[in-house]
């Protein structure tokens, strides 16, 4: 899996293919599409574009924080890596 970098620091919102998503959640792509085939409301957030589904990096990344158990410093060292290193 390769790690997801963002290309820019602008005001649009990358939007991403599957393989992208879990490169940015650091997991299987096949946990994607489980994730997002589920049928309960915690699903994965994502777009349909035809038969093609897209994912927000920004929208994951939320989707991601509103998950987090107990101290929420892991945001803002990622925002932190992503600004030093975008």
């Amino acid at each position: 899996m390769r790690e997801y970098v963002p290309e820019t620091h602008s005001s649009f919102d990358r939007l991403l293919d599957a393989k992208e998503a879990a490169a940015l959640l650091n997991v299987p792509v096949s946990w994607i599409y489980q994730h997002v085939r589920t049928r309960t409301e915690d699903k994965l957030p994502h777009l349909k574009l035809g038969k093609y589904g897209r994912f927000s990096a920004l929208a994951l990344t939320q989707w991601l924080e509103n998950r987090q158990i107990g101290n929420s410093s892991w945001s803002v060292v990622h925002r932190r890596h992503v600004q030093a290193n975008g």
